[in-house]
């Protein structure tokens, strides 16, 4: 549990240093922003990952498609699929 909040702390301070999305319009970054800021409050793993995903999809940022990863390989790990975990 603490490994996850650690990995989402870190992603959140980011996003306010406004590192996260540096390369968007302003309205695709607000969208992009207010997605992210709904999926770090979402107990359920297949919202959390939809809400990310769109995030990426309004403006794209390296670190959001890596999280998205890490939440992938946390989900094939949880299913014993260790080859599909240890790629994402």
């Amino acid at each position: 549990m603490s490994k996850v909040i650690n990995r989402w702390l870190i992603i959140y301070i980011i996003l306010w240093q406004n590192l996260l999305f540096g390369e968007c319009s302003i309205s695709s970054k607000e969208e992009a922003i207010k997605l992210y800021k709904q999926a770090i409050k979402i107990d359920n793993i297949s919202k959390e990952l939809n809400l990310l995903e769109k995030s990426l999809n309004s403006c794209y940022s390296p670190e959001i498609n890596i999280q998205i990863s890490l939440i992938k390989g946390d989900i094939a790990y949880d299913k014993k699929e260790y080859k599909s975990a240890k790629n994402y």
